[in-house]
């Protein structure tokens, strides 16, 4: 009787230890631990990301020469902008139905933004064809400049803020009548309330 008591101990001893709980060393902690790191990694990666191209902005100093077409036909100039308080919006682009929902917010509140002497200009990284596509689906009545090449973006300091590092992020740049760059707005959540934006526009004209 007593052979067969220690060997049954000896059987159950070798058998390998049945995990009943997520305890310390138990192996789905260990790999919730590890997804963890990956996701702050993750999340600290996608904070870079969206910061990069904004730590080469500078305010207070002049905006950078430029010269987009728009879907109107039209060709935009920095020097055309002289004596103008300009918003510049950056975005996306048509892949993306809040940045174009995102003009069509401010163009709602266009008195607003009159009476504060606003120009807004819009500029997508995208070419004519879908550019008039999408201001027609959307309804969208001013024109949007193209910039595929982001050649302008890039010169703003503006790539990287959102989802995508070789394309804008959802940014706003003032630029005032002598022609600096007075304030600066990244929004990655891609939309911006345009009463928000007319706060801001006005506290900045007035600092």
């Amino acid at each position: 009787m007593g052979q067969k008591t220690t060997a049954a101990k000896r059987k159950q001893a070798s058998r390998k230890p049945v995990y009943k709980g997520a305890g310390k060393g138990h192996p789905v902690a260990w790999a919730i631990g590890v997804l963890g790191v990956l996701g702050i990694a993750g999340l600290i990666l996608s904070t870079a990301q969206q910061q990069k191209g904004q730590k080469d902005v500078a305010l207070n100093v002049p905006a950078p020469a430029f010269s987009l077409q728009g879907t109107d036909g039209s060709t935009i100039t920095l020097d055309d902008l002289k004596g103008k308080t300009t918003l510049m919006y950056f975005s996306e682009g048509v892949m993306c139905d809040p940045c174009v929902t995102q003009i069509t917010e401010i163009e709602n509140r266009k008195k607003d933004f009159d009476r504060l002497g606003i120009h807004l200009v819009s500029v997508m990284p995208n070419q004519a064809d879908q550019l008039r596509e999408a201001a027609a689906r959307f309804g969208v009545r001013s024109p949007i400049y193209m910039d595929a090449d982001v050649s302008v973006s890039r010169a703003f300091g503006v790539l990287g803020g959102g989802h995508h590092a070789d394309l804008p992020g959802h940014v706003f740049v003032l630029v005032d009548s002598q022609g600096r760059m007075r304030w600066k707005g990244d929004y990655p959540t891609m939309f911006v309330s345009a009463g928000d934006l007319l706060d801001i526009i006005s506290r900045t004209l007035k600092a």
